[in-house]
């Protein structure tokens, strides 16, 4: 959950809004600068989603193969290596070489933490723009909200924080991926 804090802090550059009014950027500039963020953005997103199933099914012992959407397939991985590199090469697009998988599993599973927060921080996002706008960054309702979640620190799970925030459901990818679309 502190991870979805720092993302809305972090990812701030998203709202041209804000660009326009902290950067003096013209709104086509703001919304060229978003843009890029946004694939930034969908590159960390999809590496850490892509993580996740590699850390859960090492973690586990599956080594059953992953089609491009990373659901379980037919067959088996003969080795880690090979299970890293299918995996984070269907997830994030990007070629990776099989020999960085040791180096790249993060202390304490922490690479899912970061996947969740993605999603979590986004609907928030989609929350305080339904409540207040899409300026909601100016809105003192939204500081006002934004401080009773920070007061409580890591009270809340991601899974129920989700369920606190409208439309009260279910923590899913639908809002990150919403959000990440170019305009």
């Amino acid at each position: 959950v502190m991870e979805t804090f720092s993302y809305l802090m972090e990812h701030l550059p998203l709202n041209p809004l804000f660009l326009q009014e902290f950067s003096n950027a013209t709104p086509k500039q703001a919304q060229k600068i978003a843009n890029e963020i946004k694939t930034q953005l969908t590159y960390s997103a999809r590496r850490y989603m892509a993580k996740s199933v590699f850390e859960i099914k090492m973690y586990s012992g599956d080594m059953r193969r992953v089609d491009k959407n990373l659901r379980n397939a037919e067959g088996k991985y003969a080795s880690m290596p090979e299970m890293y590199e299918d995996i984070m090469n269907k997830g994030q697009i990007v070629k990776v070489q099989k020999d960085r998988w040791v180096n790249d599993i993060d202390a304490f599973f922490y690479g899912p933490n970061y996947a969740l927060a993605y999603s979590l921080e986004a609907k928030l996002v989609a929350t305080l723009e339904q409540s207040n706008g899409l300026d909601w960054f100016r809105n003192h309702a939204s500081g006002s909200a934004l401080k009773s979640l920070w007061s409580r620190g890591t009270e809340f799970t991601a899974t129920a924080l989700s369920q606190a925030l409208p439309p009260f459901s279910k923590l899913t990818t639908k809002y990150l991926v919403d959000r990440l679309r170019p305009d």
